[in-house]
C-alpha cells in the first residue's frame, strides 16, 4: 500500500491500493489473443480493455502455438525443474504408494532415509 500525505496525521493520509497480481489460465489467454488478432492487432487498446500490460499481450501472442497445444485449465506452461534422479523418484513413488496402500504412515524423514 502506498501512503501519501502527512505521516503524523492519520486522518490526512490517503491510501492507494496497489494492483494485485493475477494468474491467467490458458483459456483466458487464448480469448484475449483472439480478441487482439480480430481487432486490427491493437496492442494498447486490447491491453487496456483486459487490464493487462502490453508486453504480456505480446508474449502471449508469440506463444500462441504453445498455448493451443496446452490444456485450457493450466495456468503455467512449464511444469518446473526436471528431476535430477528420475529413476530414484520413480522407485520412491512406487515404494510410498505400496506403503500407503498397506495403511502405513509415511513421514518426510522416512522418505529421506529410504532415498539415502
Amino acid at each position: 500500500m502506498v501512503v501519501i500525505g502527512n505521516k503524523r496525521n492519520k486522518k490526512a493520509r490517503n491510501c492507494l491500493p496497489q494492483k494485485k497480481r493475477r494468474q491467467w489460465n490458458v483459456r483466458e489467454k487464448l480469448i484475449i489473443v483472439h480478441y487482439f488478432e480480430n481487432n486490427n492487432r491493437n496492442v494498447c487498446g486490447t491491453a487496456k480493455k483486459f487490464n493487462i500490460q502490453s508486453k504480456q499481450l505480446r508474449d502471449w501472442s508469440n506463444k500462441k502455438g504453445t498455448l493451443l497445444t496446452t490444456a485450457s485449465h493450466v495456468a503455467k506452461l512449464h511444469s518446473g525443474k526436471p528431476a535430477k534422479y528420475p529413476k530414484l523418484e520413480d522407485d520412491l513413488f512406487a515404494w510410498i504408494s505400496e506403503k500407503r496402500a498397506n495403511g502405513n504412515a509415511i513421514t518426510q524423514k522416512i522418505i529421506t532415509n529410504k532415498a539415502i
